[in-house]
């Protein structure tokens, strides 16, 4: 049930995922980074093995996703010098050849928070795509006391676009074309950093 990064820490073993405003701070097995200033984690993300260098960037939903291994460390032989406290590594999913499907499915709970995911996949033989989308938002639950609003956590809105091609042109050849688009527009409660 977790349907971001941030709430992995819910149900790996060792992993903590500290949110801190707009950054998510992995630590796995007591290793991570303090500052959001331009240090590497000692816990790497990627993506369909694309590293994620950045805290902000590594914030992903986790729709059109079909696993996320969280590796504990050091995994510096297979994955870098980053990766000390180990690797969380995201797994898209792959489209489906010869047919066509389709999911829908639409969230709804306290505090204004509404949410509509949809998931379609169509192939052939020789290509097969599929596209995700996600599209969020939330009033906010807390008192800003300097406006006295209730915008505190609010997510004006949260768009999520995913979506992968195959391609085989003649015998084992394989083409594969991912892209991933986020849009946030959420009020990060801050929290300070020791």
């Amino acid at each position: 049930q977790a349907t971001d990064m941030a709430g992995l820490g819910k149900l790996a073993p060792s992993l903590v995922m500290i949110r801190t405003g707009a950054f998510t701070q992995p630590y796995l097995r007591g290793i991570g980074k303090r500052s959001t200033l331009g240090v590497e984690n000692g816990v790497a993300t990627y993506v369909d093995g694309v590293y994620l260098a950045s805290s902000i960037s590594a914030l992903l939903d986790l729709r059109g996703v079909e696993r996320v291994e969280v590796l504990n460390g050091p995994q510096g032989t297979l994955f870098g010098r980053n990766s000390t406290g180990g690797v969380i590594q995201v797994i898209t999913r792959d489209p489906a050849f010869n047919g066509r499907a389709g999911e829908a499915s639409l969230s709804f709970g306290t505090y204004g928070f509404l949410r509509g995911d949809t998931y379609l996949n169509a192939g052939n033989e020789d290509i097969a795509g599929n596209m995700g989308a996600s599209l969020a938002t939330n009033r906010g639950y807390g008192t800003n006391v300097f406006t006295g609003k209730k915008d505190q956590g609010e997510i004006d809105h949260s768009l999520v676009l995913r979506s992968k091609w195959i391609w085989r042109p003649r015998g084992t050849a394989q083409l594969t074309l991912a892209a991933d688009y986020q849009d946030i527009d959420q009020d990060f409660s801050q929290r300070p950093v020791d």
